[in-house]
């Protein structure tokens, strides 16, 4: 899990020399690995010397997927299991 925590707002108020920082209340949102990397040059990655690229792996990445149940027509009660 990844989080973005943005410190815009305090740093326009406050400036970047404050002692002390008035953090209060914050929002959490899930992102994908990708954009993580894009947002701050990194990568990240698994494996020997991290060679596998984490983003594969991504669950967020992944489209969701709908399965279909298939309808079968029946003609009589019994093709239907009711005896």
């Amino acid at each position: 899990t990844l989080f973005i925590d943005s410190q815009e707002e305090v740093i326009a108020k406050f400036g970047i020399e404050v002692t002390e920082v008035p953090f209060g209340a914050y929002k959490t949102f899930q992102t994908k690995i990708a954009e993580i990397e894009r947002l701050t040059g990194l990568s990240f990655g698994s494996g020997p010397g991290g060679a596998t690229p984490l983003r594969n792996y991504d669950p967020l990445e992944r489209a969701p997927t709908r399965t279909r149940r298939r309808r079968r027509r029946t003609t009589e009660a019994t093709d239907a299991g009711i005896p």
